[in-house]
């Protein structure tokens, strides 16, 4: 079984890619809303609240688990050997899809704070793409668009034109949240390629993990 963890409706759209990719895996799913939201914590918490997540799914049967939380994935590094087998982080891979399609150089990165905070992106595409020029902004209250259903588009539009202005062509949605908001993302970012953490670390476990089962999804 297929575990996922995440601190709310991120970790459903990872759940969400997971179950277009592999119809018949089984899944559980840890939300963790009691401490939510991830994006706001500092790593000795997050660290803590990971180890907890982690240890949550394997109990309920989790083989591999995926973070789908950008933010948790910041302090992977921070497990141990046992703790991290077959465990996911979603960094990596999404770093490594944005230098991938990047055909300029220049790739943004909109996160929480805690994530930009800990340029773990830039790190990421710097190590695949050391000229890259990258440039990271926090959006922490995108988060609260998605969890509240009420989406500032004028403060969407003002973002976007950020980036647009120092001319990326491809934009890391570097939190699982953001695809939620995509749609109007993509009103403004004109030919910029969106990237999805939660599809690339949803990809980068079914390359790893089993994927037998019946189709079934556990919610913790």
């Amino acid at each position: 079984m297929i575990g996922v963890c995440d601190s709310g409706e991120g970790g459903r759209v990872a759940v969400e890619e997971l179950r277009r990719l592999a119809p018949m895996a089984d899944i559980c799913f840890l939300a963790d809303r009691e401490n939510a939201p991830y994006g706001t914590k500092s790593p000795l918490e997050l660290i803590s609240l990971l180890r907890a997540d982690i240890r949550r799914l394997r109990d309920a049967g989790a083989d591999e688990v995926l973070i789908a939380c950008c933010t948790a994935s910041t302090v992977f590094d921070r497990l141990t050997r046992g703790e991290n087998n077959k465990v996911f982080p979603i960094i990596a891979p999404t770093a490594r899809t944005a230098v991938a399609s990047t055909k300029c150089g220049r790739i943004g990165v909109l996160a929480t704070g805690a994530t930009v905070s800990s340029h773990a992106f830039k790190h990421e595409i710097l190590l695949r793409l050391p000229e890259a020029y990258v440039i990271e902004i926090e959006a922490q209250r995108f988060v609260d668009y998605v969890e509240g259903g009420k989406v500032d588009r004028k403060d969407v539009r003002e973002t976007v034109d950020i980036f647009k202005n120092e001319g990326i062509d491809t934009l890391i949605l570097g939190c699982t949240h953001f695809p939620r908001l995509s749609g109007i993302i993509s009103e403004y970012a004109g030919n910029i390629t969106l990237i999805s953490s939660a599809r690339e670390g949803a990809l980068e476990l079914t390359r790893h993990a089993r994927l037998d089962g019946v189709g079934a999804t556990i919610y913790l």
